[in-house]
């Protein structure tokens, strides 16, 4: 019995030294987790998310979160909002931002700011949405200030006010924030709310075009292709296109088309032309859309296509391109494409007129004075051609004018 003792004795003297190394291994890793800051945590919780590790992300936030870490309250926010490695669920990422803002983080105030504007898993409550995203921007976060520009600026949820959307940007542009900047570039451009100057424009647009403001690279390029505030050059025009270009930027791709098409400080070419208004159709760009339409219309630059044209018009007008709708109508009325019926046609045309079309108008004008498809009326063409005419469209005055002529109509 002793003997059998003494055995086990042994067998546990010789086993204790690897216990403790085991043991003082995991006090180690305790050690080490525990010295791993919430803001280390947050920083490894945002690499995973970019890295589409969710899991990871949630882990790390978590963990930064039950540290203090209202960072992490923001992020675990995001992750519900976006259903990134959870079920997308607007309202817990609300419950998780209300936690932030509470604790005064500037960006859980703009998320659930945002929240309550849009209705987005909560109900919609346009006043409390600005105070939230007003405390946001007192605490000088300029995303904040940024957005509550935009929002008054689009007058979206509130009366549109250039002024306020200024005062807005500027805050947020005396931080460098290249949207602000792209944004102040615009208003002195246009001359809104400030005394215009192209001087004052150039200078916002280069401060954001430092940042790599895509719209900033266009709009520079605007303004050397018109000679707006310096000396005209579409070659210079061209350079800063191009680097919009290089940023997808749709509207770029749009003026370098253009500038092939008349031949404006490069060799002219419809066919390049048709490269980069194709380049900004596949961008989801409306105009590039109705541009490449006409393109195939005219079977200028491309193999000539009424089909296609009615596609790349159809796109356009599903994205509320006016004018595509109302040359979609042109298309129905001459049987390009599609075939003929001045019923289709006067169905596009008034839709094109309820958008505020201009074309819409003397395109009904001109059903009327040719009697397709409705009983011939020249007063009823008259009557068209004059609400065209008042809306600035030159080509409707024309019309209206040898309409009085030939058929001595009165308006």
């Amino acid at each position: 019995m002793k003997k059998t003792i003494v055995c086990i004795l042994t067998a546990c003297m010789i086993l204790s030294p690897w216990a403790a190394f085991a043991q003082a291994a995991d006090q180690a890793e305790v050690s080490k987790a525990e010295s791993v800051t919430a803001e280390e945590q947050v920083e490894a919780a945002q690499e995973a998310f970019s890295q589409g590790d969710y899991e990871k992300a949630m882990e790390c936030y978590q963990a930064a979160a039950d540290a203090g870490s209202v960072d992490a309250l923001v992020g675990i926010g995001d992750l519900y909002y976006y259903g990134a490695g959870v079920e997308l669920s607007f309202e817990k990422a609300n419950e998780y931002y209300r936690m932030a803002a509470d604790q005064g983080s500037a960006r859980g105030q703009m998320y659930l700011g945002y929240a309550y504007l849009t209705g987005k898993g909560t109900e919609q409550d346009v006043e409390k949405g600005l105070e939230y995203c007003e405390k946001a921007a007192d605490q000088g976060l300029a995303d904040a200030q940024c957005r509550l520009g935009d929002t008054y600026f689009n007058g979206e949820y509130v009366e549109q006010s250039d002024e306020k959307a200024y005062e807005y940007y500027r805050l947020a542009a005396d931080q460098g924030d290249k949207d602000a900047l792209l944004m102040l570039g615009c208003f002195y451009m246009e001359g809104r709310v400030v005394e215009q100057s192209y001087e004052k424009a150039r200078e916002y647009f280069e401060r954001a075009a430092e940042q790599g403001s895509e719209a900033a690279f266009n709009n520079l390029g605007v303004l050397y292709d018109n000679g707006f505030g310096v000396e005209e050059s579409p070659e210079k025009a061209l350079e800063y296109y191009q680097k919009a270009a290089e940023l997808e930027n749709p509207e770029a791709f749009i003026n370098i088309g253009t500038l092939y098409y008349f031949g404006r400080g490069v060799e002219q070419s419809y066919e390049k032309a048709c490269e980069y208004f194709q380049k900004a159709a596949d961008l989801g760009s409306s105009t590039g859309q109705y541009l490449l339409a006409h393109m195939y219309c005219d079977g200028t630059g491309v193999e000539q296509s009424y089909e296609k044209a009615m596609e790349y018009l159809q796109m356009a007008a599903e994205q509320g391109e006016a004018q595509a709708v109302n040359d979609i109508g042109n298309m129905y009325e001459n049987g390009q494409g599609v075939e003929q019926s001045y019923e289709k046609a006067e169905e596009y045309y008034q839709q094109a007129i309820s958008m505020g079309s201009a074309y819409g108008l003397i395109s009904m004008g001109y059903m009327y004075e040719l009697g397709h498809g409705v009983e011939q009326s020249y007063e009823k063409a008259a009557e068209y051609y004059q609400q065209a005419a008042d809306a600035g469209l030159q080509e409707a005055a024309d019309a209206l004018e040898e309409l009085k002529k030939e058929r001595g109509i009165s308006v």
